[in-house]
């Protein structure tokens, strides 16, 4: 979900959102497609499909000011202005750590592209547009690769119970 993150702080800009997008749809549906078409399809097009619109509306509406009522006042506004104000708020905090936790136990590998992405994110020198599409590439096949396995033990466990190894 640091992806989702990354589009509703409006920290990607669009190379790495479209590269991203490409890779992620491409190399799923290759990889998966040979093993179990049914899932590869439910799962690439789910994620593909709805989970990024959400998250590209979630970042059209991260533009506009943020704004939470405070419990204590509650006739007052905070407005956040910039991921730095968001990361004091402690209940964003423990509302995102629940959020994110099974996907950092699942995506302990994905941190290290989302790394290479943030520091190749924005440069106004056109040069540094190829490692900006490099790194987001390498992205969109870490998480491609986990569609991957996932299409494949579905189809593995399913092999096993028809042959009646699993009952």
């Amino acid at each position: 979900n640091r992806d989702v993150h990354l589009l509703k702080t409006g920290l990607v800009n669009n190379i790495v959102i479209f590269t991203h997008f490409i890779v992620l749809f491409l190399v799923s549906m290759v990889m998966s497609f040979y093993f179990c078409p049914i899932v590869a399809a439910v799962l690439t097009g789910t994620y593909f499909i709805f989970m990024r619109v959400f998250a590209i509306r979630a970042r059209i509406a991260a533009n506009k000011d943020v704004e939470k009522k405070r419990v204590n006042q509650p006739g007052t506004a905070f407005v956040y202005n910039s991921d730095d104000e968001i990361f004091k708020d402690p209940s964003f905090l423990i509302q995102e750590a629940f959020y994110n936790m099974n996907t950092v136990i699942i995506y302990g590998l994905e941190d290290y592209f989302c790394t290479l992405i943030e520091k190749a994110i924005d440069y106004s020198n056109k040069g540094q547009k190829r490692k900006t599409l490099i790194n987001s590439m390498l992205w969109g096949f870490s998480q491609s690769a986990q569609f991957f396995i996932n299409s494949f033990a579905y189809w593995f466990g399913s092999f096993l119970i028809r042959r009646g190894t699993i009952q």
